[in-house]
């Protein structure tokens, strides 16, 4: 790809925006062919993109699949009726991240690592007290992870389910690998600021030597396991959210997204986890556009065999 291929529309641009250089950087462009192209020093680039990642115009995420790790991930999610802890009904045996929508009922979304031994000694992740108060509504294993290609200047999401070409299927993870990219999951999803980062390394090496950490990303992970990216997102109109989605094939959910985000209710997609694919039941971690959500007369057309659910995440546990 060159800069002056209408993907870029760097011909037509004298001031590089945000959302031009992550859409270069995401294509393998660096730092220093971006300023070279646009007759810039690379000093004056680098003050631009320390100011657009400090003021949250632009973040790093790493994207993890999940179905390729050591040890499956499972997501439970359970709706209440009542507005009691959700430490009162499961145990904290393995819980990764937990996401909170209270919205229209109090929901959890549950990612956890499943031990083997945990299949083999039918372990129960939940207690025995207050079934009356909540249901589960989904309990199984990330079957694929698909990670969407975003342009910010065109505004488009593309997904291709056969894309695994960072993907090294020959290789064996190990536990430090596994802890690692559940790590960078946890913290990942949603994105975080430049001050998060700090956070995420200062756990890391308490856990972990710096040395050994960064052998594990850089040899095992980077391009493998782990996918990095920067990420557009108007943090003032839009909000993290959760879409859980049931449709009787692929191209139907491809085509809900692309409506979705055309229609301006979704803002950006971060990853989509599929628990099954045939039919396809699916979270999609994404972003909603508060102005247009609200709003009935913002809608699209019908779409048959086909219904999906929208939480605004407000915490993550």
């Amino acid at each position: 790809m060159k800069f002056s291929l209408h993907v870029t529309g760097l011909e037509l641009i004298i001031n590089i925006t945000p959302e031009l250089y992550a859409d270069l950087r995401n294509y393998g462009y660096s730092n220093r062919e971006i300023a070279m192209e646009i007759g810039i020093p690379q000093s004056t680039l680098s003050k631009k993109i320390s100011t657009w990642f400090r003021n949250g115009l632009l973040l790093d995420y790493y994207n993890v699949y999940l179905d390729k790790l050591m040890y499956p991930i499972e997501v439970c999610i359970l709706v209440f009726n009542q507005r009691i802890s959700i430490e009162s009904v499961i145990y904290k045996k393995h819980p990764l991240t937990v996401y909170f929508s209270p919205i229209p009922k109090p929901t959890y979304f549950i990612y956890r690592r499943i031990y083997f031994e945990d299949h083999y000694m039918n372990y129960s992740f939940y207690k025995n007290n207050y079934k009356d108060v909540y249901r589960v509504i989904l309990c199984s294993v990330v079957e694929k992870t698909l990670i969407p290609r975003e342009e910010y200047v065109n505004s488009k999401i593309e997904l291709n389910y056969n894309d695994d070409s960072c993907i090294n299927s020959s290789y064996i993870i190990d536990e430090y690998d596994q802890y690692l990219a559940e790590t960078l999951f946890k913290y990942y999803n949603p994105p975080i600021s430049v001050k998060g980062s700090v956070v995420i390394s200062k756990e890391l090496t308490s856990m972990m030597r710096d040395s050994l950490y960064r052998n594990h990303y850089y040899r095992h992970l980077r391009n493998k396991l782990v996918k990095k990216r920067i990420i557009v997102r108007d943090l003032t109109k839009l909000e993290y959210s959760i879409l859980l989605v049931y449709t009787n094939s692929l191209s139907k959910l491809i085509d809900i997204i692309y409506t979705l985000h055309n229609r301006e209710i979704i803002g950006g997609v971060d990853q989509v986890n599929f628990i099954s694919t045939e039919p396809v039941i699916a979270l999609i971690h994404s972003w909603i556009n508060r102005d247009k959500y609200w709003r009935h007369e913002v809608n699209h057309e019908y779409f048959s065999e086909t219904r999906y659910d929208i939480y605004l995440i407000k915490q993550i546990i």
